[in-house]
């Protein structure tokens, strides 16, 4: 069998093409889906950045519970001007656990009242460093939907989020 030369060539650049490195799209799931990080670590925040970005996510960090309800109440609100019916602000919010200034308890109480206000309801997963106790029971408590341990994994992550149904 004989391969001829320029036949290998185009086939070489269309593989190549394919790949991230040569301008290629890598499959991202969750593409247009939109996320509130809350973290308090700036190294944390940039993991999860990293990670649902390559995901295809459009990412919003708040640094504390407290700037995660004012975004997302902010957001509701601005709906309310808007004539159409309110509409989840992200898809999902991943709430840090322990955190200065509102922890992730009280800031999950907190966007769970004013959700309740529109009659909306944005799954919120813990992340955590804990995977059991009485620290989960009180985030279960607060409205969390499910808890992702720390640190976040790519693989557990893509594969929980492609099941998980709003």
């Amino acid at each position: 069998m004989l391969i001829d030369r320029d036949s290998c060539r185009s086939r070489l650049y269309q593989v190549l093409k394919l790949l991230p490195e040569f301008g290629g799209e890598v499959d991202k799931p969750l593409s247009g889906k939109k996320v509130l990080v809350v973290e308090d670590e700036n190294l944390l925040q940039k993991i999860a950045t990293a990670i649902l970005s390559r995901l295809g996510v459009t990412i919003e960090i708040s640094n504390n519970g407290h700037e995660a309800l004012q975004t997302v109440s902010k957001a509701l609100e601005d709906q309310r001007t808007s004539e159409s019916p309110p509409s989840l602000p992200y898809d999902y919010i991943f709430m840090d656990f322990q955190m200065p200034v509102m922890d992730g308890i009280a800031a999950t109480r907190r966007i769970r009242e004013e959700e309740a206000k529109y009659g909306v309801h944005i799954p919120i997963f813990a992340v955590s460093a804990h995977t059991d106790g009485p620290e989960i029971q009180q985030m279960k408590q607060a409205g969390v939907a499910y808890n992702l341990s720390k640190p976040l994994n790519i693989a557990k992550l893509t594969e929980f989020l492609s099941s998980f149904e709003i």
